[in-house]
């Protein structure tokens, strides 16, 4: 899809989905609510965690590619180590809805950086 309709887009979309997703974990009154709403974040992620492989290779050439990904590797790393951390102050801070809110928060912020300071990459 990337291929097709640019990079930014598709992973615009992405966005959108994990933010929709977010919110609608948020308001949930029903588990099934509350399991589709997660598999449109986990969809809404896995735009990010592909294209931005891909932008990279799009943007540099193979040697600052590689640091490149390298940082990436470890920044998607990082990322499981210290979600339980911040969740837990958020649950202790404001309840286990405000984990979900500070995704909704930070999917939109993620879209407006995206759409305001990514070039597109795609070569066609």
């Amino acid at each position: 899809m990337s291929d097709r309709y640019g990079r930014k887009k598709v992973l615009l979309c992405g966005v959108v989905l994990f933010s929709l997703g977010s919110v609608g974990t948020w308001a949930a009154s029903s588990v099934q609510m509350l399991i589709a709403a997660r598999l449109a974040q986990a969809l809404g992620v896995c735009s990010g965690l592909i294209l931005g492989k891909v932008i990279i290779l799009d943007t540099f050439k193979a040697a600052k590619a590689t640091q490149r990904l390298a940082l990436l590797s470890l920044i998607v790393m990082i990322g499981p180590g210290l979600a339980p951390l911040i969740g837990m102050a958020l649950v202790k801070l404001a309840g286990w809805r405000s984990i979900i809110a500070f995704l909704s928060l930070f999917g939109v912020s993620s879209f407006i950086l995206i759409w305001r300071m990514l070039p597109e990459s795609s070569p066609s």
